[in-house]
């Protein structure tokens, strides 16, 4: 089970790669800023309180950090672009690669403290 600070630290790696990856991508310092931005919003108001949801039923893993990326993603912005079709799907997109990136995250500070422990 993640501990709240594991996952803070997994939740921001986990919405600021996708902006520094869109700001090397496009060469443009300030797309990666608003992707970054716009993650870590939607990364605290709906990606935390599903993450202490799927906690509490010890759900976390890669298909439902997969899924609730998509959803959280691309839900928003399916809203907001309702009348331009498909407009969402970058916005799903960078979505579910932070869902991936959060639980790998979270596998990877789980399995290097175990192994620091075992070490010990």
């Amino acid at each position: 089970m993640p501990s709240n600070a594991v996952a803070f630290s997994a939740l921001v790696f986990a919405c600021v790669v996708p902006g520094a990856v869109s700001a090397i991508a496009f060469l443009n310092p300030l797309f990666g800023l608003w992707v970054a931005g716009l993650s870590l919003l939607h990364g605290f108001t709906l990606g935390a309180p599903a993450f202490l949801a799927l906690r509490r039923f010890g759900w976390v893993n890669l298909p439902t950090s997969l899924g609730f990326g998509l959803v959280i993603g691309g839900l928003p912005a399916a809203i907001v672009f309702s009348g331009i079709p498909g407009q969402f799907l970058p916005f799903a997109g960078f979505g579910l690669v932070s869902g991936g990136l959060f639980w790998a995250s979270v596998w990877w500070q789980s399995r290097r403290s175990s192994l620091l422990v075992a070490s010990e």
